[in-house]
């Protein structure tokens, strides 16, 4: 059996990365292979919830309904996920990281030396742009389908 894993560091406090990552109808904003999202399920997202979404696949898109089967804010949120062409059970786990020990810095070779691109774990700097940096720096994204996520507590 197929595992894809996977783990991200976000500079955000791990309650409000949670309840983004939780919210399916947010994954069209930072995940460019689902298309759209609708929720199906009454009431405030938690266990049970359903989603209806749509994953581009060139030349159609491929739908899916999505239910959480387990929803323990912030820590864990579990989901089964089915596609006429499989069913995925998933776990994405959330845990709190000191962002002191996070890397402030990546070094990102142009031409015959290296220059330093400052990272700020505050939030501003390359990395919340965007912009290309080495793998091991901070980064500000959510978990895809299938990965780990890790938040911190915003710096002061």
């Amino acid at each position: 059996m197929a595992r894809i894993e996977g783990e991200i560091a976000i500079n955000r406090p791990v309650d409000e990365v949670f309840d983004f990552v939780a919210d399916e109808r947010n994954e069209p904003r930072y995940n460019p292979r689902i298309a759209r999202v609708e929720k199906l399920s009454d009431g405030p997202i938690g266990r049970g919830s359903r989603f209806r979404a749509e994953a581009a696949s060139w030349p159609r898109t491929v739908p899916m309904t999505i239910q959480y089967t387990a929803y323990e804010r912030p820590r864990r949120l579990a989901s089964s996920i089915r596609m006429a062409a499989a069913d995925i059970q998933g776990t994405l786990t959330f845990d709190p990281i000191d962002v002191a020990f996070l890397p402030i810095g990546a070094y990102e070779p142009n031409a015959d030396i290296m220059r330093f691109v400052h990272v700020n774990p505050e939030g501003h700097g390359d990395v919340a742009h965007g912009r290309p940096h080495a793998p091991h720096s901070a980064g500000s994204r959510v978990p895809q389908r299938g990965q780990k996520a890790k938040s911190g507590s915003q710096a002061k």
